[in-house]
């Protein structure tokens, strides 16, 4: 079954309403998001005001989603933008935990560049919360956090040993020290046993390399991580006390989480293009790129978030695209980083995407190919 995300990317053939609007997830500057938010949807009441072109049914369909959708935006999921996605079938929402900038466009697909990002950092995770004698896991499912409850989870710890206690004498104080002492050792020993017990199971939850946080006092989680044979799995640790149920502040907090860790990763991503370059398997910027991904040699592309440019192609080229306007007669494509990324995911090529002038010394987009570039050299 497709995502909400992926039918949103996929969604194509009728009048698609997109409006994405940056908004703060801090506390003390919240009171802003009210009118940055009521401003926008009056932009966009006003850009579907003077759509004539669209039939009067489906405008009707359109409007009464939007407003729909417009009356139910949850101020308290709201952290860097909130994204509403409509059509006369489709009526979506997206809280986005990355900085957005404000667009309102109506076309024939939804704007998905913002969409695809979300993907990016949306993927599922697992939250294990910790205690000294409990631990929980939940995992993330559409917007919310599920408890798994099955043979392994949750995990009770129970301390039924019988420590040894001192015998009366002479030395009874010194001995009794030495019993406080060998008991908490044991103790230790005994929790350390059941974390590394616990983390056991979690092969079976996370087959698919899904992201985990860990949760509690940080005694617990430094203790966990200690002993964990995921620890490249674990996106952070927070110090958040047992729920039944977490708020959607918190749930914001796991996600930003989530999304720091990926961003984290965005290092290793430019570190393999500076290497696979000097190997001649590596080439940059839109012209190349575009080429490239059209002849099926792209594995993997790494594109900065925010980058759109405009390009055109000569009549019947469209295998070589242009930056500037070419002689003679040509087309325009409007966002030719957005056709790219499509064509990319059509030929199974991944998509990486990076910070904003993080790519800087590529011109904003590169492609690790599958095979060496022999036009740059062999050696």
């Amino acid at each position: 079954m497709l995502s909400q995300v992926e039918k949103l990317i996929q969604y194509k053939g009728k009048p698609c309403l997109t409006v994405i609007i940056p908004t703060t997830g801090y506390s003390a500057m919240r009171f802003l998001n009210k009118g940055i938010i009521k401003k926008n949807l009056n932009k966009a009441r006003t850009l579907l005001s003077h759509r004539k072109e669209v039939t009067p049914g489906d405008m009707s369909k359109v409007n009464m989603n939007f407003e729909r959708l417009a009356v139910g935006i949850d101020t308290k999921k709201l952290g860097k933008g909130v994204g509403i996605f409509v059509s006369p079938d489709v009526a979506e929402i997206l809280y986005f935990p990355f900085d957005v900038h404000e667009m309102i466009s109506m076309a024939d697909s939804f704007e998905t560049r913002n969409l695809f990002y979300y993907r990016e950092f949306s993927s599922s995770f697992y939250v294990l919360m910790l205690a000294k004698n409990k631990i929980n896991l939940y995992r993330s499912q559409h917007n919310e956090l599920k408890e798994l409850m099955d043979s392994n989870f949750p995990a009770l710890y129970v301390d039924d040993h019988q420590y040894a206690k001192p015998s009366r004498g002479t030395s009874f104080g010194e001995n009794m020290k030495s019993y406080e002492k060998d008991k908490l050792g044991l103790a230790k020993e005994r929790m350390h046993i059941f974390f590394k017990e616990t983390d056991r199971f979690l092969h079976k939850y996370l087959k698919n390399q899904d992201l985990i946080i860990l949760c509690g006092p940080a005694e617990e989680t430094s203790a966990f991580m200690r002993v964990t044979e995921h620890r490249d799995l674990v996106a952070g640790t927070l110090a958040v006390s047992h729920h039944r149920t977490f708020s959607s502040e918190m749930i914001s907090k796991f996600h930003q989480t989530i999304f720091n860790f990926k961003i984290g990763k965005q290092d290793m991503v430019i570190r393999k293009l500076d290497e696979d370059f000097g190997d001649h398997r590596v080439v940059e910027g839109l012209e190349e790129v575009w080429k490239a991904a059209h002849d099926g040699k792209g594995l993997l592309l790494a594109v900065e978030k925010d980058y759109r440019r405009k390009a055109y192609f000569k009549r019947n080229d469209e295998h070589n695209i242009h930056t500037f306007p070419p002689n003679g007669e040509y087309q325009v494509v409007a966002d030719a980083v957005d056709n790219l990324i499509q064509t990319v995911r059509e030929k199974r090529g991944k998509i990486v995407f990076v910070e904003n002038e993080g790519l800087k010394k590529y011109h904003h987009i590169a492609m690790v190919l599958r095979y060496k570039n022999m036009a740059s050299g062999t050696n």
